[in-house]
């Protein structure tokens, strides 16, 4: 008998940029073009608005959409040029228990990929000049930019390029973004999602993404036919393949493991110790597995994954 492949769980990290990763704001730069900044704040509600450089997130040209507007506001064109040619330094401040996330995903062996609205110029910079100002995005393995491809997010044909590019599918990456409707647009292309507010809630909604995965194995009717051959044979397959056995429930707890890392690291789970943690809540998840697969309970998909989740994060909470 050959153990079967378990059904597999995210194990790829999909970041936003800006407001994930970078701060990024055009006030970086322009506080050091404009010296009042109630004048700032003008030219930037009045002249280089959201509206006009939204245009070249979703494929605009940055050097005709400069030269007209510089048209339309004549003695401001200097300041207007320097929006798309010294955009770079918009993007100076990072986040840097973000930052941290990303060295310790990558250090874990973690496939990283980078999916952001923004202008194609942002491409060439992270392929480029980014690395030296801000080593830690060269460990991501490739970028999609929406000004380059000509599609944005919420659209599903932005996380399907993401996807195609890294060569995995949907289900296999988690999604983090600070847009609410760009989160739940990469949910419904299949792929799970987090709404990211700080580093202490993410490394949360990774906790409980992790449980719905997980439980999905039982719930999902198409998994759960899968599953139901493990539970049933499986003392015969932890006695005939025990290493085999452990490395699977070691490659299932590992991104569990990291989320509570990253928690730990980011004053979420202060006293959390990762492994010891992680077989806990792996064990109660188990127990719900079971009992559903066997039907002995009636508990409902939501339920189930709202008790695991709030046992977790509990647990992951406690002082003691």
């Amino acid at each position: 008998m050959t153990p079967k492949k378990a059904p597999s769980r995210p194990s790829i990290v999909v970041f936003d940029f800006g407001g994930v990763l970078v701060d990024w704001n055009p006030r970086h730069l322009y506080r050091k073009l404009i010296a009042d900044p109630a004048e700032m704040e003008r030219f930037l509600a009045e002249v280089t608005t959201r509206e006009w450089h939204a245009v070249q997130d979703h494929g605009g040209d940055c050097a005709e959409a400069t030269r007209r507007l510089q048209a339309l506001h004549p003695g401001k064109e200097a300041l207007i040029a320097a929006f798309y040619q010294r955009f770079a330094e918009m993007n100076d401040v990072v986040f840097p228990e973000m930052v941290a996330l990303v060295e310790r995903l990558h250090a874990r062996g973690t496939p990283l990929y980078l999916l952001s609205n923004a202008p194609d110029i942002l491409d060439t910079w992270l392929r480029g000049p980014a690395r030296h100002s801000h080593p830690f995005l060269g460990l991501f393995r490739d970028y999609v930019v929406s000004g380059l491809v000509k599609c944005s997010k919420p659209d599903a044909a932005i996380y399907q390029l993401a996807c195609r590019t890294g060569g995995f599918a949907p289900h296999e990456a988690v999604f983090i973004d600070d847009v609410l409707a760009n989160a739940e647009g990469a949910r419904a292309a299949g792929m799970a999602a987090i709404h990211h507010r700080s580093a202490a809630e993410t490394a949360a909604e990774k906790v409980e993404v992790w449980v719905g995965a997980t439980l999905a194995l039982a719930y999902d009717a198409r998994l759960a036919r899968r599953t139901r051959v493990f539970l049933v044979e499986r003392q015969v397959i932890a006695s005939e393949f025990p290493d085999d056995v452990s490395r699977c429930v070691g490659l299932q707890l590992a991104p569990l493991e990291a989320a509570i890392d990253e928690g730990r690291a980011s004053g979420a789970f202060p006293t959390a110790e990762p492994e010891r943690d992680a077989l806990a809540i792996h064990h109660l998840c188990s127990g719900l597995m079971a009992d559903k697969l066997m039907g002995t309970s009636s508990m409902g998909r939501n339920e189930a994954i709202e008790l695991a989740t709030r046992f977790a994060l509990a647990t992951l909470r406690s002082d003691e």
